[in-house]
Order: structure tokens, then C-alpha cells, then sequence
């Protein structure tokens, strides 16, 4: 592996905990919940419907984070920046969809996460 892909690693690794934090009923359903980059120009909505057709996947939520790329030694460091757009809000720059790989080693790379769930 990279030191790109693992710090993408980091990134999925952390949307998959926003998720799991987000979602009132900490996730259900009959299958894994997941977490999934929102599609350019579209909602959480629509990506967790289509991104495993014909599955259709329900946003439970939408979750924007970055965090600090250097280790935290007081509480004055900020560990890293969350929002919770919901999953109605249409997305076009926060994405990993139109990212490169290196972008995972910059130090603000926001990124729109889709917290999807099949309905029981």
C-alpha cells in the first residue's frame, strides 16, 4: 500500500465511525450498513439508492469531516472539523469522487460521506 492509500484508509475509516455516531438507531437493517462517497451534483439520498441497484439503500444520514493530519499533544490542537448536512442537500465539491489520490495527504480535504442502511 501507499502512504496515500492508507491515509485514504484513514479518511473511510473515519466516515464509517461519523456514521455509526450519526444514526439515531446506531444502524439496523438485515444487511451492513455503509458509508459511501456522495455523487457529484446529487443528494445522499439519491446516491444511497442507486450506488448498489437494484439494492435500494436508504440515507440514514450525511456526514461532511476532515481531520488534522498531525498528532494532537494539548487540547487546544483541533483533532478535525464534522458537519451533518442531513441527506436532502445536493453536494458538488465535498466529494472523494473528484478527488486525486494525493488529495488524501493534504491537510483540509473535506469529504461528503453518505451513511446508507438497506430497510429492514
Amino acid at each position: 500500500y501507499t502512504l496515500e492509500d492508507i491515509a485514504w484508509g484513514s479518511i473511510h475509516m473515519g466516515a464509517v465511525a461519523a456514521c455509526q455516531g450519526t444514526v439515531p438507531s446506531a444502524g439496523g437493517g438485515r444487511w451492513a450498513n455503509v458509508a459511501v462517497p456522495v455523487m457529484v451534483g446529487s443528494t445522499c439520498d439519491h446516491t444511497c439508492a442507486v450506488f448498489r441497484d437494484p439494492n435500494k439503500y436508504v440515507c440514514d444520514s450525511a456526514v461532511t469531516l476532515v481531520g488534522s493530519l498531525k498528532h494532537s499533544t494539548n487540547i487546544k490542537q483541533i483533532a478535525g472539523y464534522y458537519y451533518n448536512y442531513g441527506c436532502a442537500m445536493t453536494h458538488n465539491i465535498y466529494t472523494e469522487l473528484n478527488r486525486s489520490d494525493s488529495d488524501s495527504l493534504k491537510n483540509w480535504p473535506y469529504m461528503t460521506y453518505c451513511c446508507c442502511r438497506y430497510p429492514s
